[in-house]
């Protein structure tokens, strides 16, 4: 029985209505999380990058330049600004150098590898690498 001068909404209404307000609050929820997550790697990929791009400059210009061989940072691990012993630190980086003989010109070049590693939040690993070649 509908009377005339009834006005609202029913039950029934506000029940459907709280329904589709918290699915598109989760779905909000949701992007948010999604959306940080991708910023928190972006984020670590930039830093990784600026710290394998740091050593190698340091290290290209060396003279003379140092045995073959892999190093390891004495540092690690490392935060975003190169430091050890930060709370934030979630880097490692190593360094290779090596000598080896151009196909083209038989002269012999020196490439120097930087290898940037860290873990995100899920436990995923990640890895940078720059490298460069130069004549002995």
């Amino acid at each position: 029985m509908v009377r005339a001068n009834a006005r609202g909404m029913t039950l029934v209404e506000v029940m459907v209505a709280m329904l589709l307000g918290s699915v598109s609050l989760m779905g909000a929820l949701a992007l948010v999380g999604t959306l940080q997550r991708g910023s928190s790697f972006s984020r670590q990929l930039s830093e990784a990058s600026a710290l394998a791009q740091s050593k190698l400059e340091d290290l290209v210009v060396l003279t003379p330049m140092p045995a073959d061989g892999t190093t390891v940072d004495p540092g690690n691990p490392l935060d975003a600004f190169g430091l050890s012993g930060a709370t934030n630190a979630v880097y490692a980086r190593q360094w290779t150098r090596s000598t080896f003989v151009d196909t083209n010109t038989s002269a012999s070049r020196r490439r120097v590898a930087v290898v940037v590693t860290w873990s995100d939040q899920l436990g995923g690993s990640h890895t940078v690498t720059a490298q460069r070649e130069r004549v002995p």
